[in-house]
């Protein structure tokens, strides 16, 4: 299945401070962003499963040019695993969840947390605070020598 992709704009940055109970995501699809001959499209990558384990490698993607990670989920939070998208694809996962939008990346060594559509209510704000504390040295382990 595909479907045209849209441009995306405005961003909000997250410092990675205070703790909290993150609430989860327990529903998700996701999709991989791709360039094809200067189209781009979103197409089905059932496969990936980020929400249900945090160590486990993840699959090859499809073939083709992939510009992104995309997952539908009825939570904006990121998922413990999510830092996987990063490091094995060298990709930013876009997170979407009831027609809002935001994305995971790393920008100077930092992994961020961009709201690309609206804002974020007090209470995602500390449950994502909460996870990017979480995933920063996850990152770090990983992506130092």
């Amino acid at each position: 299945m595909k479907l045209s992709a849209g441009g995306l704009a405005a961003s909000l940055a997250l410092a990675a401070v205070g703790l909290a109970s993150a609430k989860e995501a327990t529903r998700e699809a996701c999709y991989v962003t791709e360039d094809e001959d200067g189209q781009v499209s979103v197409s089905a990558f059932p496969e990936l499963d980020l929400i249900h384990s945090d160590d486990a490698a993840l699959p090859a993607l499809p073939a083709g040019r992939i510009l992104g990670v995309d997952c539908s989920r009825n939570s904006l939070v990121p998922a413990l695993g999510d830092y996987r998208v990063i490091m094995q694809y060298g990709l930013p996962l876009t997170i979407m969840s009831n027609k809002r939008v935001a994305v995971l990346e790393v920008l100077n060594g930092q992994v961020r947390y961009r709201n690309l559509t609206d804002r974020f209510s007090a209470e995602e704000m500390a449950d994502i605070k909460a996870r990017i504390d979480a995933l920063q040295p996850r990152f770090r382990r990983l992506a130092d020598p």
